[in-house]
């Protein structure tokens, strides 16, 4: 499931090794991320039913159930991602030596964003508040309008770009992964 995210993630990492080599460590890492993802999702499956049964007090409907099992399988996929790319540096820009293209704003996230971010989306994974936290960030920054509440108008519309956001990062690393092999 992992295997391409694995070889992207870990591609400027490994060079020195021959292709084998490189190959057999994607291969582990994508065995235990496999397995560690498997683990999760079975602890994630039983944890949301038992609290959708407490909180609705009554057996789940089979709807309801496929949605409690597609949400433990997002969470559960998210944190083992969030995981894998934890500490991750991309290599610098073709220009390198040039100061002006390789200018990186630095975002520092409030205390109060932070909080915010878990009030309005409470049931999104760690890795997804924090793309969240800076958008919001970027918002106040520039005047812009923020949610309030997990029922305000803007938390779908900053979900969908935070969910696009991360889909984009995705895509590129991959991509940029393809083209280097």
């Amino acid at each position: 499931m992992f295997r391409d995210e694995v070889t992207a993630r870990y591609a400027d990492e490994l060079t020195d090794m021959d292709r084998a080599e490189f190959e057999d460590a994607v291969s582990r890492e994508t065995e235990r991320l496999n397995a560690e993802f498997a683990a999760l999702q079975a602890d994630l499956e039983t944890q949301l039913r038992d609290e959708a049964r407490a909180r609705l007090g009554r057996p789940l409907e089979y709807v309801e159930t496929v949605s409690v099992l597609s949400h433990a399988r997002q969470r559960a996929s998210e944190q083992v991602r969030s995981q894998l790319w934890e500490g991750y540096v991309p290599a610098p820009l073709a220009d390198e030596d040039d100061p002006e293209l390789n200018v990186v704003d630095t975002i520092e996230v409030s205390a109060e964003t932070e909080a915010l971010v878990e009030r309005v989306w409470p049931y999104a994974s760690p890795a997804w508040q924090v793309s969240a936290e800076l958008i919001v960030e970027m918002r106040i920054a520039d005047g812009l309008p923020i949610p309030t509440a997990s029922g305000h108008p803007l938390a779908t519309m900053l979900a969908a770009i935070v969910d696009q956001d991360i889909a984009h990062d995705i895509d590129v690393l991959s991509r940029a992964r393809r083209t280097k092999t």
